[in-house]
């Protein structure tokens, strides 16, 4: 006879019949067929000669409540200092007056080649983007006819994300399958009197495994997480245009 530690499961007390005494896995093996997978043998007490009663309890994993943490709602930086002449972006033909010169194999043409790399690395035309209806509301919004005197600082806001699923998997093919670990910053001119804000862009991008490729940073399969993650976004933002 097998009796179920659970008094309220209506099946846990069942006959059971043969031409042997069961072994303890043999009981189990029993009980595993019977539905109770996690079963373990309590006691088997021969109550009568050739009849056993076998108690046991089927054990039940218990899920832990999950506790929901607040997040902090994120504060927006406070305004900055700063200098009382803003800098102008270089542009070539303007004069110098100085005691020093510093002569270079560096061209005019190395120099607008320099400065023309930035192009293209910001988007900030949504259309062809499966945005949020917040986000599309958001980059909208922005005023765009803002110039540079207007400029008070930029802000650069990085994040990434790095898909558990992939953490085990050979980094190269979590990229692949589309679970590898990515970045992504978005720019931003602000004003601050009157507020107004202009979107400059953004960018968003998968950290690289890939030793042969043209943006590898040295990442390797021991690294799939958010350290690699984190440092593949801060040197990228780098390149935004100044």
């Amino acid at each position: 006879m097998f009796c179920h530690s659970d008094v309220m499961d209506v099946n846990g007390a069942f006959l059971h019949s043969c031409g042997s005494a069961l072994s303890e896995i043999d009981q189990l093996r029993l009980l595993h067929r019977c539905g109770y997978l996690r079963a373990v043998i309590n006691s088997c007490i021969e109550v009568l000669p050739c009849l056993y009663k076998i108690n046991f309890t089927d054990q039940q994993v218990a899920q832990g409540e999950k506790t929901l943490r607040d997040k902090p709602t994120a504060q927006w930086p406070e305004p900055q200092q700063r200098p009382r002449q803003a800098e102008i972006p270089f542009q070539f033909g303007t004069t110098f007056s100085t005691d020093q010169l510093l002569r270079t194999s560096i061209s005019q043409q190395d120099l607008q080649d320099f400065f023309k790399s930035h192009n293209d690395v910001l988007h900030n035309d949504p259309s062809g983007f499966d945005f949020p209806e917040e986000v599309i509301e958001a980059i909208t919004s922005c005023d765009q006819t803002l110039c540079w005197g207007d400029l008070d600082r930029l802000i650069i806001y990085a994040d990434g994300s790095s898909a558990g699923a992939g953490k085990h998997l050979p980094p190269l093919r979590a990229a692949e399958e589309g679970l590898g670990d990515a970045w992504a910053y978005v720019v931003l001119w602000e004003r601050y009197s009157p507020p107004s804000l202009t979107l400059l862009g953004w960018n968003a991008q998968l950290v690289q495994y890939d030793i042969d490729g043209n943006y590898y940073l040295g990442a390797n399969r021991d690294e799939l997480g958010r350290t690699l993650e984190i440092d593949s976004q801060f040197f990228y933002s780098n390149d935004v245009p100044h």
